[in-house]
C-alpha cells in the first residue's frame, strides 16, 4: 500500500470519527453505544461517502 492510499484510508477513518462524534449533538438521545470495535459497515459506510 502507496502512502497516497494510506493517506486516503486515514482520511475516510477520520472522517467517519468526525461524523459519529458529531452525530449525538444532533441525533435524539438513545442508549449509548457498546465499548469495543465499531460494528461492521462503518468502515464500508466511510469508503462510500
Amino acid at each position: 500500500m502507496g502512502l497516497f492510499e494510506r493517506g486516503a484510508v486515514l482520511a475516510a477513518a477520520g472522517a467517519a470519527f468526525a461524523i459519529l462524534m458529531s452525530a449525538p449533538a444532533t441525533a435524539e438521545p438513545g442508549p449509548p453505544a457498546p465499548p469495543g470495535p465499531p460494528p461492521p459497515g462503518v468502515e464500508a459506510q466511510a469508503v462510500a461517502a
